[in-house]
């Protein structure tokens, strides 16, 4: 939050004076603009400092008009980024496991998330690529209301593809033809 000079703390002699209303009172001396912000029970609060510049207005609000807007604009960009969720599967991984890595990846794609499924191949897993290609399309296509946002792609430790949540009214499964 930006940091604003009120009353005491200002130290410039000589400022521009708007008044709470917003209208302009003019050129006055620093402490003939606290006298008039006291007799108001208003702050005289310095909103630029080159040239100097107050206004008379109650600073308690404005701090939590500004903390407020500031809550705004993080809640916006937490809700704006697009979080990858990354999930690690082999071919030997049980049916128990793939349904429960499952029902995380639906709950994440209901929330908004990007998922991404890794496919990894170790040691001599490599000669059974095509086995790890089928296992992978065949769990990606169980998966609810979803959409591959790519295609498979080949990476050093084995595939991946990245999921999103299908904004298709049918509800309709995944493709995973891509």
């Amino acid at each position: 939050m930006k940091k604003f000079f009120i009353n005491d703390e200002i130290k410039a002699k000589f400022l521009k004076v708007i008044d709470n209303e917003g209208k302009i009172l003019g050129n006055m001396e620093k402490s003939q603009a606290l006298k008039l912000a006291n007799d108001n029970n208003l702050d005289l609060v310095l909103i630029n400092i080159d040239p100097p510049v107050a206004k008379i207005l109650n600073y308690s609000k404005l701090k939590y008009e500004m903390e407020k807007k500031e809550k705004e604009l993080k809640k916006k960009n937490r809700l704006q980024k697009n979080v990858l969720k990354e999930v690690n599967i082999r071919i030997s991984t049980g049916e128990w496991d793939l349904n429960r890595i499952r029902k995380r990846i639906e709950e994440w794609l209901e929330e908004g998330y990007k998922v991404k499924v890794n496919m990894l191949i170790k040691g001599r897993e490599i000669k059974y690529k095509t086995t790890a290609i089928d296992a992978l399309k065949l769990f990606v296509s169980s998966i609810k209301n979803c959409k591959a946002e790519t295609d498979f792609k080949n990476t050093q430790k084995g595939l991946c593809v990245i999921l999103v949540h299908q904004t298709d009214k049918k509800g309709t499964l995944c493709s995973a033809n891509r």
